[in-house]
């Protein structure tokens, strides 16, 4: 007997929540054109508009990919971390940079970071276990970004953090999945 899905809002559960984070993104794009309303300080051009619905675009398709494919939570939290830090490089050194302002050719080499990520993820194919070790190479590099940038402070330690935080969180789902396939 196939059990009814569980429905929120009248929505069944699974769309409830791919709905919620889209209205969030949508959300976050609104922020900047509201505040250009009521202030002169904030200034977005189309194009500012542009790369941040590709941004954000970009993380919710990649967190919706994962969602659909893997049902542990601790994957899907992986997933989560791993995208927020990236979206948080990339908007961080779009706006203002880490060295320097935005336009310091040194900041490049934070992307280089996300390209271990991506190329791993890529190479992986996601698979929890070599995940683990992509987002903690990612950890390392991250330090080592830091050292050469010098630029060792609170925001380095965040991201190598976060990058920490997805390496666990893969290791954690990769010895759920072991322990699955070896009780079946």
């Amino acid at each position: 007997m196939m059990q009814k899905p569980t429905r929120i809002l009248g929505i069944e559960r699974r769309n409830f929540w791919s709905t919620l984070r889209w209205s969030a993104a949508l959300a976050l794009l609104l922020v900047p054109l509201l505040a250009m309303r009521f202030s002169g300080e904030v200034a977005w051009s189309t194009g500012d508009f542009l790369f941040a619905a590709l941004v954000i675009g970009s993380a919710g398709l990649a967190y919706e990919l994962a969602a659909r494919t893997v049902s542990a939570k601790a994957y899907r939290a992986a997933v989560a971390a791993a995208v927020t830090g990236a979206v948080l490089v990339v908007w961080i050194n779009g706006a203002v940079g880490f060295v320097g302002d935005e336009g310091d050719r040194a900041n490049l080499v934070f992307y280089a970071v996300l390209g271990v990520g991506f190329v791993g993820a890529i190479g992986t194919l996601g698979r929890p276990a070599p995940m683990a070790w992509v987002m903690s190479a990612m950890a390392v590099l991250q330090v080592a970004v830091g050292i050469s940038t010098a630029r060792m402070d609170p925001v380095t330690i965040f991201f190598t953090g976060l990058w920490i935080l997805s390496a666990h969180l893969f290791h954690r789902a990769a010895r759920r999945a072991d322990e699955e396939a070896i009780g079946s």
